[in-house]
């Protein structure tokens, strides 16, 4: 079975609301960039929006504020996109803190 926290989160995902953590964790990129108007999807690319690496460390602290949980995402982690990101961020929420559908 594989150590990767993001494959064993997508074997599990099975009745999750994955729009719904999507949203919440673009909202909370949203309120960190300065570009306040910025159109945010998963797509979108991180040097389009100046996400920089204070905004991604805040992100991490209101996640880890509203879960309970640890975000332990290594130093040499690179993120293309917000999708990226937000996978990323989606593997350290265990299955029974994500919403339903």
């Amino acid at each position: 079975m594989s150590t990767n926290p993001q494959d064993q989160q997508a074997s599990v995902m099975t009745g999750i609301d994955r729009t719904a953590i999507e949203t919440q964790i673009i909202d909370f990129i949203r309120a960190e960039i300065q570009n306040k108007s910025a159109v945010l999807t998963m797509a979108t690319r991180r040097d389009e929006v100046e996400i920089d690496s204070i905004d991604i460390v805040q992100v991490i602290f209101n996640l880890e504020e509203k879960y309970g949980i640890e975000v332990n995402l290594s130093p040499n982690t690179q993120f293309e996109t917000v999708g990226e990101l937000v996978d990323a961020l989606i593997a350290f929420i265990p299955e029974e803190k994500l919403p339903r559908s």
